[in-house]
């Protein structure tokens, strides 16, 4: 399995030039303790709170043996100004991190993102990001509690996610700009089945789509 980082947005991905050293997945449950008269404590549980991912990684200013993106390398700005992009646009990026013991694919923020440079590595940046997963919502999905004149709860009314029931094709011939992911939702109704509809054609969900190449799924 090849490992790797790479964000995707407006059906680009990039990859970052070297993989980090660590990258840390906090995952926290939404748990409550209460005392309870004659039980004593007990522990409600409740749903996970939203992943948080974060890692530093070097932007390389030149070639070293160590880049994964040799055959397609770019300098640190190219980079700086994709995440710049991102925060900007206020949209969600997607996060895809592939390896032997870390598998993630989901949609996140930029929630912190700090650059530094380092005495004799003038050519070199350094960043430290922190991303938060994103879960899409619309707003008629919630109801609201009031009490005294002031909302105090929101409760989901329904999935946010609406099932598509519209005939499925059993194959797409890929146009310009598509990738896995906009073709899985052709094909399946789902882009979270960006991966297995790549691996059903023994390419990997970050390889790139030629115009006019036929993607089959069962």
């Amino acid at each position: 399995m090849r490992n790797g980082v790479f964000f995707s947005y407006k059906n680009e991905i990039i990859r970052l030039p070297v993989n980090p050293a660590t990258i840390r997945v906090k995952e926290k449950g939404n748990n409550k303790t209460y005392q309870v008269l004659k039980l004593g404590e007990i522990n409600i549980l409740g749903n996970k709170s939203l992943t948080e991912v974060d890692f530093e990684v070097l932007l390389p200013g030149q070639i070293y043996p160590f880049v994964v993106t040799k055959n397609d390398f770019r300098l640190p700005n190219f980079y700086l100004s994709k995440f710049k992009e991102y925060e900007e646009s206020k949209q969600p990026v997607r996060l895809i991190i592939t390896g032997d013991y870390l598998d993630i694919n989901m949609l996140v923020s930029i929630e912190i993102m700090e650059k530094e440079v380092r005495a004799g590595e003038e050519d070199d940046v350094y960043i430290n990001i922190e991303l938060k997963e994103y879960k899409p919502y619309s707003m008629d999905t919630f109801i609201p509690v009031v009490e005294n004149g002031k909302v105090t709860k929101l409760y989901v009314q329904n999935s946010n996610t609406r099932q598509d029931t519209r005939p499925r094709t059993t194959e797409y011939v890929v146009q310009e700009g598509d990738d896995f992911y906009r073709v899985a939702k052709r094909l399946t109704g789902d882009f979270e089945k960006a991966k297995e509809v790549a691996a059903f054609n023994k390419m990997n969900v970050i390889d790139k789509l030629v115009p006019g190449q036929v993607v089959k799924w069962s």
